[in-house]
């Protein structure tokens, strides 16, 4: 569907469908890495959100996947506050 509809990215979480996908040239994020880009532009809390996801849902995960999405976030959140200060 994401190819027939021209799709700029596609959210996907299942490891064996994000490898087809990105072998048919799309580009995928995950859960955790769509919300580590919000909270680093300062649209959710990212700590809070990753416990309503770990506690609250059935979103499978791995302590080290977490871990992996919390360097992203703060990464992520470095890299805004260096552009905020070069303004």
């Amino acid at each position: 569907m994401a190819l027939e509809r021209n799709a700029d990215l596609l959210l996907i979480d299942e490891r064996r469908g994000t490898e087809l996908a990105r072998e048919l040239g799309l580009e995928t994020r995950g859960t955790l890495a769509v919300l580590a880009a919000a909270g680093a532009r300062g649209e959710t809390h990212f700590d809070r959100m990753i416990d309503v996801l770990t506690t609250q849902t059935l979103f499978r995960f791995t302590p080290e996947l977490i871990e992996e999405a919390r360097h992203l976030y703060e990464e992520m959140l470095r890299e805004r506050e260096k552009k905020d200060r070069e303004r």
